[in-house]
């Protein structure tokens, strides 16, 4: 009895993890898309090639633009998105 006790308890907690990861997961994703979204959506980036990668809320934006008004319009635009936190702007000045 007690070694089942034991199997439960330690494999349950494995399976909570790992769909607490997927979630975390999902979320990062969907973040990631709203935040391409919005990007594209911003007439002075020009669909400029912007580099997106989120964790737990934090988008870290990269990549190339050619003036520095873009390059700040593309961290605003981010900020706006539902589910940002923070965002960390790498994006370089050509």
């Amino acid at each position: 009895m007690l070694t089942l006790i034991f199997l439960l308890v330690t494999f349950g907690g494995c399976a909570t993890g790992l769909g607490h990861d997927e979630g975390v997961s999902s979320v990062n994703e969907k973040i990631a898309a709203e935040v391409k979204l919005a990007l594209v959506q911003e007439p002075k980036l020009n669909a400029a090639p912007i580099d997106i990668t989120v964790n737990q809320g934090v988008v870290t934006l990269g990549g190339f633009v050619e003036e520095e008004s873009q390059r700040q319009q593309a961290a605003q635009a981010a900020n706006r998105v539902k589910g940002v936190e923070s965002v960390i702007n790498n994006i370089q000045i050509k």
